[in-house]
């Protein structure tokens, strides 16, 4: 098992959760069938960029309220659009793990089979 959150805290591995508990010598008070729930989590951009993304935001901070600014917003799509490879820029922009909202079991006889 890899990538993964428990108690809200991220682990790469079953090992370094198993650490976790042995710092702390709790491994020694539970039965090995007890079970944890782990959320599981897969590795994604920390944003994905568009024209249609930047233009939402600029909308929203720096025009009015009046309706009228349709115009200006589909313009500074067709320029972003135009000059900017998004395609790249995403390519380039960090990744982290988040949790996917799926969760799996793991046993303590599983943690102590990984130290």
């Amino acid at each position: 098992m890899e990538n993964f959150f428990y108690n809200d805290n991220f682990y790469s591995d079953l090992s370094e959760l198993a650490q976790r508990f042995e710092d702390d010598d709790e491994l020694k008070d539970f039965s090995d069938d007890e079970i944890f729930e782990i959320e599981l989590s897969s590795e994604e951009p920390i944003i994905v960029l568009s024209a249609e993304w930047i233009a939402n935001r600029v909308e929203d901070e720096r025009l009015g309220d009046d309706g009228d600014d349709g115009d200006q917003i589909e313009k500074l799509i067709d320029v972003l659009n135009k000059h900017v490879d998004f395609e790249k820029v995403n390519s380039l922009i960090p990744k982290m793990f988040y949790t996917t909202g799926e969760i799996a079991f793991v046993t303590i006889k599983e943690l102590r089979q990984s130290i």
